[in-house]
């Protein structure tokens, strides 16, 4: 019975993968979440999770705080300077789940390379670009994209503050692209 126990495991680690990712950058990231309510705390903590980050209940290196954005705020928005993202959950649109869980992990990206080794990548996004042409401003120069978690999706830089909109249905997987920034940015 053994014997055919540990076959199974080593089939299961070869062939299924463990369905863990590794940590989005490639340190796991403490986070926070402050003041949310069920379903989107739980939608918040299956995102980070999703990221390769740990939810933690205090010393976080990223606070999720739920909260009023203001009548011209956004779904979230960070500001560069501080270690907190604020959601708004009155501000989804069509798509609670999805809403939550990529505006969670946009800002939270956004965040994350704020403290990495290459802050002043902290402003890019990945965006897409005609192939003869150069990448517009704040993109990633490395990864053109159209549809990944860290699309500019209707967001709006000012200054050091980031306004967080849906303009369309929202990604919160992680692309290829994504991971190349976050390899870019955690890099020594």
């Amino acid at each position: 019975m053994r014997t055919v126990l540990a076959i199974l495991a080593l089939w299961l680690v070869a062939c299924g993968g463990t369905g863990i990712e590794p940590p989005l950058g490639g340190r796991a990231i403490a986070a926070e979440i402050v003041d949310c309510l069920e379903p989107h705390r739980g939608w918040m903590e299956n995102q980070i999770q999703y990221m390769g980050w740990n939810v933690v209940t205090s010393a976080s290196e990223i606070t999720y705080r739920c909260g009023d954005t203001g009548p011209d705020g956004g779904l979230a928005q960070y500001t560069i300077a501080l270690n907190e993202v604020l959601f708004d959950p009155t501000k989804i649109k069509t798509f609670p789940e999805f809403e939550t869980r990529n505006a969670t992990g946009h800002e939270g990206g956004h965040a994350a390379i704020a403290h990495s080794p290459h802050p002043e990548m902290a402003k890019l996004h990945i965006c897409w670009w005609a192939y003869n042409d150069p990448p517009p401003p704040n993109c990633f120069p490395d990864a053109p994209a159209e549809n990944a978690l860290m699309s500019p999706a209707g967001t709006d830089w000012d200054g050091d503050q980031e306004t967080f909109r849906m303009v369309r249905v929202p990604e919160y997987r992680r692309t290829d692209a994504d991971n190349k920034l976050f390899a870019k940015a955690f890099s020594p």
